[in-house]
């Protein structure tokens, strides 16, 4: 699949229609069409059951889904990047921890944070400790903090 089938194909699975996505992706009806034909012509299988002009996923295109979740995640990334750099702005700092730290120590560590660095956002999420493993394996986070 190419980078542009699977965005095409994300677009219509989180929307369900063809004009859903095209609004998403900000292109036209047909272009996401012969996108999404020429994808499922590459696969050499349907993805959609089409019924009365809306798409019903099949379990391959369920399974494919899931399978292509992360690299659209970080095609997200690269965009988000690529407009910071364009418009100088500071990228955001993902920040995860267990819920212990994050509600004792992080409260007072984040406003600090915000008076030495203004300009750059910090975004915090709270996991347990094996979460938040699979959370900087899969590169979703920038820093964790854990008691482990």
């Amino acid at each position: 699949m190419r980078l542009r089938h699977i965005e095409v194909f994300h677009a219509i699975m989180q929307v369900g229609t063809i004009s859903g996505a095209a609004q998403v992706l900000h292109i036209s009806q047909p272009a996401v069409t012969k996108v999404l034909q020429h994808c499922e012509l590459q696969l050499g299988m349907p993805l959609f059951e089409r019924v009365r002009g809306k798409l019903y996923p099949k379990p391959e295109a369920h399974r494919l889904f899931a399978e292509t979740e992360k690299l659209n995640r970080d095609l997200q990334g690269i965009r988000r990047l690529a407009a910071s750099l364009k418009g100088r702005a500071v990228e955001t700092i993902r920040l995860c921890a267990t819920p212990t730290i994050a509600i004792s120590v992080l409260p007072q560590a984040m406003s600090a944070w915000r008076q030495d660095f203004p300009q750059t956002p910090c975004q915090l999420a709270t996991h347990h400790t094996s979460e938040i493993v699979n959370t900087l394996r899969l590169g979703e986070a920038d820093l964790a903090l854990s008691l482990h």
